[in-house]
């Protein structure tokens, strides 16, 4: 179960679902690279979880915000435990490919940053529609 935020432009009418929490997903260290769609980041992935005392400590579907472009992401939001060093997820950007950048917003958060449109490139005109999903 999670939270949703639908995004409608009100230029072009384009809609963008954002999705936070787990819902009824399963990850664990046999399938998590997997679910990546980075290819590098999923490449890190596998091979941290190569390591005998890896664990998948939490994840869960999160929005990433780029605050050079105002562009949203849902991607993997999740933390990996060997020997006491804790390993999260840097997504790049695909708009500008700045890796390091992007944020991960909380849903609580959500309305504070600008949405810019995918498709028309329109900046804040939306409407904003929130429900939960699982």
């Amino acid at each position: 179960m999670g939270d949703m935020a639908t995004f409608t432009c009100r230029v072009c009418r384009h809609e963008q679902t954002i999705y936070w929490g787990g819902g009824f997903f399963t990850y664990n260290r046999n399938n998590l690279a997997d679910r990546i769609r980075d290819p590098e980041l999923s490449r890190d992935v596998r091979l941290i979880l190569q390591q005998e005392d890896a664990v998948v400590e939490r994840v869960v579907k999160m929005a990433y915000y780029c605050p050079l472009c105002h562009i949203w992401y849902n991607f993997l939001d999740f933390s990996i435990i060997t020997r006491g060093i804790v390993h999260t997820p840097r997504y790049r950007c695909e708009k500008c490919h700045q890796r390091n950048i992007l944020r991960p917003v909380p849903f609580e958060n959500y309305i504070d940053s600008p949405w810019e449109c995918e498709k028309c490139r329109s900046c804040n005109e939306k409407m904003t529609s929130v429900g939960h999903w699982d």
